[in-house]
């Protein structure tokens, strides 16, 4: 039988923590921090060690005096070598950089102070920008998708793909698109034809109900409360369902639980979109 962690539960395979309280540990000891000496001046500065790890790789990290020295030195060394004129010029383009965000600022607060201008204004943006999506090709899509992971440190997760590896050994794939960007969302999977979309979501990313019983708790993993996670979350399964598309919502334990319970469950969503007469590409008699 396994022992209770702290918390109540039982333990993970890890043998002391449950895995709530486990991921908690290991946040907080990348967070600790260690001495380590600057490279430039020999000062003791002190750092996680994650960024410890990155320094040692490096060669070794700079304090924040030598980096603000370095900083000043370059742009010395760039003033000495511009003339009058470039550098006139230079100054010219960042201070009309400056007044032109204040004014798109202005022009934005102008326009949220009014909401039937601010819902033309979004409506057409979102017209131009799906225009400039179905214009792209697979390729580039894919491209344009790999950079919006990229830019806010996501990836696609293991489990994810999983998932689309079993709905592709079932013969439920064919019609479905991955990580497609959706009224401002990216599915893991979506069908336009069936008007369906099939979700992965993570235990502790997403916050399953079954782990997660009080609103109130703040994961530290996700920066934010439990009940704020489900609020975002209803925020993105009522934007697929105000566009008519439903949504198949598989939590991760349960697929790793049991995947052909899973699997069998998008096969009836997928035979219910095709019994309301809609397009379907599995052969359906």
């Amino acid at each position: 039988m396994k022992g209770m962690c702290e918390c109540g539960k039982p333990v993970a395979r890890n043998g002391v923590r449950c895995k709530t309280c486990h991921e908690e540990f290991a946040y907080k000891a990348r967070q600790v921090k260690v001495a380590i000496h600057c490279r430039r001046c020999g000062g003791e500065m002190m750092v996680t060690i994650s960024h410890h790890k990155t320094y040692l790789k490096a060669g070794g990290g700079t304090c924040p005096m030598c980096r603000a020295r370095i900083s000043s030195e370059t742009m010395t060394a760039t003033r000495a070598r511009e003339t009058p004129e470039e550098r006139t010029e230079r100054s010219r383009r960042g201070n009309a950089m400056a007044d032109k965000h204040k004014a798109v600022v202005e022009q934005w607060r102008a326009i949220r102070s009014d909401p039937v201008l601010y819902a033309k204004v979004c409506r057409a943006r979102t017209e131009k920008l799906k225009a400039v999506w179905d214009g792209y090709g697979d390729e580039a899509r894919t491209k344009r998708v790999k950079s919006f992971y990229q830019s806010f440190g996501r990836r696609r997760s293991r489990s994810s793909d999983a998932l689309k590896q079993a709905m592709v050994d079932a013969g439920l794939y064919d019609g479905f698109v991955s990580e497609e960007v959706f009224h401002g969302f990216v599915p893991d999977e979506i069908n336009h034809g069936l008007r369906l979309i099939v979700e992965m979501f993570g235990d502790l990313y997403h916050c399953n109900p079954k782990r997660y019983t009080d609103a109130s708790t703040r994961i530290a993993t996700i920066d934010r409360t439990v009940g704020e996670q489900w609020m975002r979350d209803k925020r993105r399964l009522a934007c697929f369902r105000k566009h008519g598309y439903r949504t198949v919502v598989v939590w991760d334990s349960d697929f790793r639980n049991d995947p052909v319970r899973e699997v069998d469950r998008i096969r009836k969503a997928i035979e219910a979109s095709c019994a309301r007469g809609r397009s379907c590409r599995q052969g359906c008699p």
